[in-house]
Parts: structure tokens; sequence; C-alpha cells
């Protein structure tokens, strides 16, 4: 695992802060897109595998109550193509009360954040989020196997369907050819699709 502070300030690219030595050996050392020759453009094959493999990033989000950039280290879910960042209904993970989350807030109130991949490559992507509302939508989620570990945590589906955060991200501006899975109005804007 990774500092919590491993990034501190925004950007397209960021530099790894971690010291490599400290890593135990034989361990998979993450790279950068500057390590890779990448621009923020360049290098769509190395950024799609972490979308598949890596769990683990920071969102940067702008706060809704006090527009300033908020960090918050969460995993996001890779379902067939479709990104998506979601949660238990209680915010430790472990079965308890439905907790407000204050990323949420912030993607409701400012849909634009920043998506930083930090494990096999450390790089920040543009994103929208969308929240997922529909029943139908949020039941193939968090009944997908991708999803399996928020069920074995205690809650029912039907809890998961009713409480659980969750979010569709849309990668934007260079990156959005990386959106491989289109979500019917999650993409086109109109209402209920979501």
């Amino acid at each position: 695992m990774f500092p919590r502070n491993l990034h501190s300030s925004i950007g397209y690219l960021s530099p790894v802060n971690y010291e490599r030595s400290k890593l135990p050996p034989g361990s998979p050392k993450p790279i950068t897109a500057h390590e890779t020759g990448a621009t923020p453009m360049s290098d769509f094959g190395t950024i799609r595998a972490a979308l598949k493999t890596d769990r683990t990033i920071d969102i940067v989000t702008i706060g809704a109550k006090t527009n300033s950039p908020r960090e918050t280290e969460i995993w996001f879910t890779n379902i067939d193509g479709r990104i998506i960042i979601c949660g238990t209904p209680a915010a430790k993970g472990k079965r308890g009360p439905r907790a407000r989350r204050h990323w949420l807030a912030n993607l409701i109130a400012n849909p634009e954040f920043q998506f930083r991949l930090k494990e096999s490559i450390e790089i920040s992507l543009p994103a929208r989020a969308t929240v997922v509302r529909q029943p139908a939508g949020r039941r193939a989620i968090m009944s997908a196997a991708q999803t399996q570990w928020y069920r074995d945590q205690g809650y029912s589906l039907d809890e998961l369907v009713d409480f659980a955060p969750i979010v569709d991200v849309m990668f934007t501006g260079p990156y959005a050819a990386l959106n491989t899975k289109v979500v019917g109005s999650c993409v086109d804007g109109t209402k209920g699709g979501c």
C-alpha cells in the first residue's frame, strides 16, 4: 500500500513521491507516465491495463460547502469496462449504520473531479461522476461478480441496492477515449437511465 499522502497537488501527471528502497524485495514497482515516455494522451494501453487491474485510487473533488479541493482515497471497480466508484452503506466498510459520505456530496455538487491512479501507474485523469439512481442499474452493479466484496460485508443485495453510494465515472477531455462502456443516459445527459 502506498502512503496516504502520495499526491499533494492537482495535475495530470505527478512524479513518484515514495522511496522505492522501502518496497519489499520483488514487489512490483509502480511506473509513472514519465517513465513510460507517455504524454497525457500517448499511452492509453498502460492506462487501460491499470483500469483493469488496479483498485485503490485517490479522487480529488471540489468541496460542496468549501469549494476547495478535497482528496479521498477510495476503491473503484471495473465492471466489463464500466468504471464505478461505490461503497457500503456504512462508511467503514463493515456492517453498521448508514453514513453520509463527503466525497459523494462533493460529486453531487461538483461532478467534475480528478481520478488518480496510483498503483501500477501514477496518473491523474479528468472525469465526471454521475450518481446511479435507478434500482435496476444499482442492482446490476451490486450483483456483478466484481462487487462480491461488498456483499461479503454482511449486507443483503437489497440493502446495497437501496443504500450504497454508487457513481458512474466517465473520463473527459483528452481521456474520453478511455470510456469503453457507454451507459445510456449516463453519457448522453438525459434523465432516468443511470
